[in-house]
């Protein structure tokens, strides 16, 4: 693409100007959010109780942690923006690149540049806009957008899927460590195990559809579409004499044809502008609704289960620390 806009002329200091969350206040949230984690440990090493709520509160401890370290160097609060102002009109570089007037955009009419929709950013799309039909959810943003939203994720690959994975690994875990917790009662600590579990299975069997139908079937399928041009040619010479056999479909198997089709390509892409780019595989789409819902159903009971605690804690639950045991003895 030729160079129309030209590079802002801000450097590094302007932006961090800006922010008005200063280092020292995220390394004191950070250093809060670490004693947190050290109390709840020591607590354990004692043998006091601990609560299925900081247990919660723990797991979403492990993700923030690794959210402020990303987000170490993002300005907070910024006010003021600078616009960038392309040296040509946006109608002269859309018919340079040979946009039509009538293409599909989601973001900004500059989207032809190049964009890869990460897929969970495909499914997640898939899923809001199901949410909307639904009335559950806010209606489209107005076009162009304005901002860009969290959920625009680039797509997620190498050693930083890898990080994910890890990071959402112990996120579970946490919950599973509690798989003989004190709860009140026998049947609140099998419903436990049972959440714990069935949100970890869901998690992971949500993970490996994505890469099963995003990565691993369109790589199948790349390296198989080398076909033998004889071959080619002999299924050609086939068809051509049985074209004057082939029978005209009824006026109403092509009408179902079509209403089947439509509906495989709603299920597809149920995007309000239909943008191409957020077409998902139809199997990818079921799976992740089968995994979403036991998800979504453990995750709601687990948050029950945190506050429903609460009525009957042991006595420990609300003993202190004795950090004079943590000391070295000297004589």
């Amino acid at each position: 693409m030729k160079e129309y806009v030209a590079y802002p002329s801000i450097d590094e200091s302007q932006i961090r100007d800006r922010n008005k969350v200063d280092g020292t206040l995220r390394l004191i949230t950070l250093i809060q959010t670490l004693f947190f984690m050290i109390n709840l440990l020591i607590r354990a090493i004692q043998g006091l109780e601990i609560t299925a709520l900081e247990l919660s509160t723990a797991a979403f401890v492990v993700v923030s942690i690794l959210t402020t370290v990303f987000w170490l160097f993002k300005p907070a609060d910024v006010e003021r923006c600078d616009f960038i102002e392309a040296e040509v009109p946006l109608a002269t570089i859309l018919q340079n690149e040979n946009v039509p007037d009538d293409a599909i955009y989601t973001y900004t009419p500059m989207d032809f540049v190049g964009r890869e929709e990460w897929s969970w950013s495909i499914l997640w799309m898939h899923g809001l806009s199901c949410l909307r039909k639904l009335h559950l959810a806010g209606q489209p943003r107005q076009l162009p957008v304005q901002r860009v939203q969290n959920t625009i994720v680039p797509a997620i690959r190498g050693w930083f899927l890898t990080l994910f994975a890890v990071v959402s690994l112990v996120y579970f875990g946490i919950f599973i460590a509690a798989w003989n917790h004190g709860f009140a009662t026998t049947i609140e600590l099998v419903l436990w195990r049972t959440a714990s579990l069935t949100a970890m299975v869901s998690a992971l069997g949500a993970f490996f559809t994505q890469q099963v139908f995003f990565e691993w079937i369109p790589s199948l399928r790349r390296s198989s579409i080398q076909v033998d041009t004889s071959t080619k040619a002999g299924e050609d010479s086939t068809h051509k004499q049985g074209e004057g056999s082939t029978k005209k479909q009824s006026t109403r198997t092509k009408y179902l044809k079509a209403r089947f089709d439509a509906i495989l390509a709603t299920l597809r892409n149920n995007s309000t502008t239909r943008d191409p780019a957020f077409d998902a595989p139809i199997g990818a789409v079921v799976l992740t609704w089968f995994f979403g819902i036991f998800y979504v159903s453990a995750r709601i009971y687990i948050m029950v289960a945190d506050l429903v605690e609460l009525r009957l804690l042991r006595a420990s639950a609300y003993e202190t620390l004795d950090w004079s045991s943590l000391a070295p003895y000297v004589p």
